[in-house]
């Protein structure tokens, strides 16, 4: 280990020894103790242990490898011509940002937890990129290491996914039961809680020379060009990522693309060549290799693993749903607790032979199948995976999509529901869960803003005279049932809905609410029980979701403590990298532009969220908006170029002013309901702020004297950012432009005092 004052749990070798300690620990705990498993985990700890002690003493053999093919790097690249340098800043600009969204995707792929937990990922590759960009010249360049420890990931993750690893990988959080993770036991988080920190260890260490690379060019270059060249390269980045996404190519084709980019810049060192080469090889047919009656589709939203023998569906390795045939003469009828088939046929007891009928989150079509089977004169099915409906199309056994009168569309349901202009007579939501955040940038689900008082007045606005809505819900506590209770009933301007449950099912409730009392009056099977005073009180406190606070698996507004928890441990691991990485000598951080980053990542993540309700939470949408970002802050460096004098007054009073612009009138349009006839305007006024915000860094970069340090710092600052995002928790999205806007202000303070940068 690295031996600083005998610090060793100090060290990022300490960091390493601890999180395997945690998960081992936590796996025997969790399971059942025995001998044999209590001599594996010493085996295995000790082996961790000889390991990093082994590293710890050829680290000088090691360093001195790295330097000798830095030396042999940069003697190549210090005879490339000037103009060809901006390319190099844009091929690797563009290969760090498309590395840091392959390892989100990759990571919430593996375990269901950071399908969640993206974030965790995301502050990973922020603060190696970061700390790459301030060591670009302190350090050697170990590039090749960056396929090794890619490889390395991909493989050991391929391995534990599909074991019973993946079941002690449980959600370390209570107040995130939350995202439909199940809350395990303190056993169970200490698992979890060991993998984020080793996953978030490993993956820092690993973005470092993605930092280094592009830094080590752009400091030949004037500031402000070396900074557009950036930009381009991470716009590439991101297109070359997306375009994947469209062909739903799997991980194997994701880690091929820059194995081949850097094993490229890797060629003059024959043994790392062959080492990368060997290791992304046998990653790729780990994670490539057939699974027995198991088709894995890697759609653009998640990971879907597909039974072929029973029919059933996994999202990113947790249970997801079940096909099953409404009708009695095919196989799978009712399933196999004799009860599904008439939880999906449940709603046509109170509407009979409906004409129109809209189901929000269709998947594979038993809720169509159901409206099939009843008489439904036309349905809507709406499905926002196109897997998912691709599956539901080519294997119900009733195929219910290719019935005539079935509408299957592909879309967003809020956003479905909002351009929309036809009456139903009933809407059902089936079972609407989303396995995954819609971005990395943002804590909301794919689903968040469908089940929010907004989203269900608008979809009251849809009903017929005589319609209802059906929301069948697979509850993880009483509380959550209550909100769902007190969302339809303020949605239905205090109309109480009807609560049942199936007397075999205690954990799956429908509820029912409509403009009428014609339907709701008609007396249901004895199969199903009316359990409306179970939520029709108030001893059970909850807060409804709403379009700005729409965490509908969180029961009460409560400062996230776990989070605070989770965040301070990655704040400390950080903490301890960045002691161990950046000489004392080089730790300077830019003030001005670390809250310049810390702002921007605000903003980015509160418009990512605002236009995923205006404009849907789909893949395209959040790809556009992330690139709209980006071309946000192209725009504003050119303009920055392009200025001989400027007034930074001027401009910070146009960003905090646009700030105050976004916290006032988006809402208003958002109540008015005049979503779509404003969305010119509204774009208008979430591009403004992200365009001050980038022409205020530019020419912060004009005047800098080092282009490392206030790029390194506008990185740092954007994690901090991201962990700032976590306060929508409490204070919901609006909340963030109010910390923005303070965040900006420190900004200004120190950019007009012109601090010089300060210790890290």
């Amino acid at each position: 280990m690295i031996k600083r004052n005998n610090r060793y749990f100090l060290s990022t070798q300490g960091v390493i020894w601890l999180s395997t300690a945690a998960v081992l620990a936590g796996i025997m705990l969790a399971t059942r103790f025995t001998t044999a498993k209590a001599l594996i985990a010493i085996v295995l700890l000790t082996l961790t242990t000889i390991l990093l002690s082994v590293f710890n003493r050829t680290m000088p053999q090691l360093k001195a490898i790295a330097v000798q093919h830095s030396e042999l790097l940069i003697q190549h690249w210090e005879s490339i011509r000037i103009p060809r340098i901006g390319l190099y800043v844009i091929v690797f600009s563009a290969i760090g940002l498309y590395c840091e969204l392959m390892i989100i995707r990759w990571h919430a792929t593996a375990f269901h937890l950071f399908a969640v937990f993206k974030n965790v990922s995301m502050f990973a590759c922020f603060l190696g990129l970061g700390l790459g960009y301030a060591i670009s010249y302190g350090k050697p360049m170990l590039l090749t290491a960056v396929i090794p420890m890619f490889s390395v990931q991909f493989l050991v993750m391929e391995l534990l996914r599909n074991s019973r690893f993946q079941e002690l990988v449980q959600n370390p959080i209570a107040a995130r039961a939350g995202q439909g993770l199940y809350f395990g036991s303190w056993q169970h988080s200490l698992v979890a809680y060991g993998v984020i920190l080793l996953t978030f260890t490993l993956t820092t260490i690993t973005f470092i020379p993605l930092g280094q690379l592009p830094s080590y060019f752009m400091s030949k270059l004037p500031r402000l060009q070396a900074y557009g060249y950036n930009l381009v390269g991470s716009l590439l980045g991101i297109s070359a990522f997306t375009s994947l996404s469209f062909f739903w190519a799997p991980p194997a084709v994701w880690l091929l693309f820059p194995t081949l980019a850097l094993l490229w810049f890797s060629r003059h060192h024959r043994g790392a060549f062959w080492l990368s080469a060997v290791l992304a090889l046998l990653a790729i047919i780990a994670i490539q290799r057939p699974l027995p009656e198991t088709t894995e589709i890697h759609s653009p939203y998640q990971l879907i693993s597909f039974n072929r023998k029973n029919l059933s569906l996994k999202v990113n390795n947790a249970w997801f749903q079940q096909i099953y045939s409404q009708q009695k003469d095919r196989h799978l009828y009712d399933g196999p607790d004799g009860t599904q088939g008439e939880q999906y046929t449940f709603p046509y007891q109170f509407v009979h032979n409906p004409k129109r009928v809209l189901i929000v989150g269709a998947g594979t079509g038993n809720d169509t199948s159901a409206a099939l089977l009843n008489n439904a004169s036309h349905v809507d099915a709406v499905e926002i995976d196109p897997a998912i409906l691709g599956l539901g199309k080519q294997f119900h056994p009733d195929e219910p999509y290719s019935a005539p009168n079935v509408n299957a569309i592909l879309d967003d349901a809020r956003s479905f529901i909002r351009r929309s202009n036809q009456n139903y007579d009933l809407i059902v939501y089936g079972g609407l869960d989303a396995h995954t955040s819609a971005s990395a940038l943002s804590s909301v689900r794919l689903d968040s803003f469908v089940h929010t008082i907004e989203g269900y007045r608008e979809a009251r606005g849809l009903l017929s005279d005589d319609g209802l809505i059906v929301v069948i819900f697979a509850l993880t506590s009483r509380e959550q049932g209550k909100k769902l209770f007190v969302m339809l009933k303020e949605a239905f301007d205090g109309k109480e809905p009807k609560v049942f449950r199936h007397a075999g099912n205690s954990w799956l409730v429908t509820l029912v609410s409509g403009n009428s009392d014609k339907h709701l009056s008609l007396r249901v099977e004895d199969s199903f029980v009316e359990i409306t005073d179970q939520f029709n009180n108030g001893n059970l406190g909850v807060d409804p979701s709403t379009d700005d606070w729409p965490f509908l698996y969180i029961n009460k507004r409560t400062y996230p403590i776990g989070y605070a928890i989770l965040l301070s441990m990655l704040f400390v691991v950080a903490i301890v990298i960045a002691n161990q990485t950046v000489d004392k000598g080089a730790r300077l951080i830019s003030a001005p532009s670390f809250f310049l980053g810390v702002g921007f990542l605000l903003v980015e993540a509160k418009n990512i969220t605002e236009l995923g309700l205006v404009l849907g939470n789909r893949w395209q949408v959040i790809s556009v908006v992330i690139a709209s970002i980006l071309l946000m802050a192209f725009l504003a460096n050119l303009l920055a170029i392009r200025l001989k004098t400027h007034d930074l007054g001027l401009i910070y009073i146009l960003l905090l002013s646009s700030l105050a612009l976004g916290t006032i009138y988006l809402p208003a349009i958002a109540a008015s309901g005049n979503l779509k006839n404003s969305l010119p305007l509204a774009t208008v006024v979430l591009a403004a702020p992200l365009f001050f915000s980038g022409l205020a860094f530019s020419l912060e970069l004009k005047r800098a004297n080092s282009i490392i340090v206030v790029m390194s710092s506008n990185l740092l600052g954007a994690m901090l950012g991201g962990i700032l995002e976590y306060n929508s928790l409490y204070f919901g999205f609006r909340g963030l432009y109010v910390i923005a806007i303070l965040v900006y202000v420190m900004a200004f303070i120190f950019s007009v005092r012109r601090w010089r940068p300060i210790p890290l």
